[in-house]
């Protein structure tokens, strides 16, 4: 089904669409099967990076004692999975043992999915542009270095929960992006083949275990910087808005 006309084109006077961008999106949208996987953390789910910062930073000052400062989150742990910040922080700050390990990240699940069934964390132009995606056919899953248990507690508490067929999360996998593992199981879970998939991703390393994998990737900036996003992907934007599907699917 074609969202009508008027809801497609509401969205053209919003900030521009680069070229780019644009190209991406017309060379992934006229494939024959044409597949999205998304990156949870800032990208799907607005939560990047104050309420992660503000999470992790609970975690570790109950389990660890430390404070965890903003510009250290910012500058050694954005585009890290889960078991890889809370490992890092409990060889720096803890005892560094597996145990430790595992009830830092018990703990920081816990705190985020708190936060998640009392707040709406995908945004309403995201929702309907995934539901766009939804009503053109189009096959999507997320790839994440997050824990399940906090994708499920933000889709649950969101509209498109049953839009999004597949999941792969930090404990499916044995190494997190940029290693293209996750990304090659996500195509292969939405019987996609890697070179009709469109990712979305926040990070310098999510975008190139995307295209390691084969994607296609567009950059998802939010409101930090995005120089290192733009030296690293063809095409970025702010956020997932209608206005980018504008066009793709005229050929339908």
């Amino acid at each position: 089904m074609t969202p009508p006309a008027a809801e497609m084109t509401a969205v053209r006077d919003d900030e521009p669409v680069g070229t780019g961008v644009r190209d991406v999106m017309a060379a992934w949208a006229v494939g024959r099967r044409p597949g999205v996987l998304f990156d949870f953390n800032g990208t799907l789910s607005d939560d990047e990076p104050d309420l992660l910062c503000e999470t992790f930073r609970a975690a570790f000052q109950e389990c660890l004692g430390w404070t965890m400062t903003a510009s250290v989150y910012l500058t050694a742990f954005v585009g890290l999975s889960d078991t890889e910040i809370i490992t890092k922080a409990v060889n720096h700050r803890g005892d560094g043992t597996a145990d430790q390990i595992a009830r830092v990240k018990q703990r920081h699940t816990a705190l985020y999915t708190e936060r998640a069934k009392r707040e709406q964390l995908i945004a309403p132009d995201t929702v309907r542009f995934v539901e766009i995606l939804a009503a053109q056919g189009i096959p999507m899953g997320i790839v994440t270095g997050a824990q399940r248990e906090q994708v499920v507690a933000v889709l649950d508490s969101s509209p498109i929960a049953g839009l999004i067929s597949v999941i792969v999360a930090d404990e499916d996998v044995r190494q997190g992006k940029p290693d293209p593992t996750g990304y090659t199981m996500g195509a292969k879970a939405l019987q996609v083949p890697a070179d009709e998939v469109l990712a979305f991703e926040d990070s310098v390393v999510g975008v190139n275990a995307a295209l390691a994998a084969g994607m296609r990737c567009i950059a998802v900036t939010g409101d930090r910087p995005g120089d290192g996003l733009s030296a690293t992907a063809t095409g970025v934007v702010r956020r997932l808005t209608p206005r980018l599907l504008v066009g793709c699917f005229d050929h339908r």
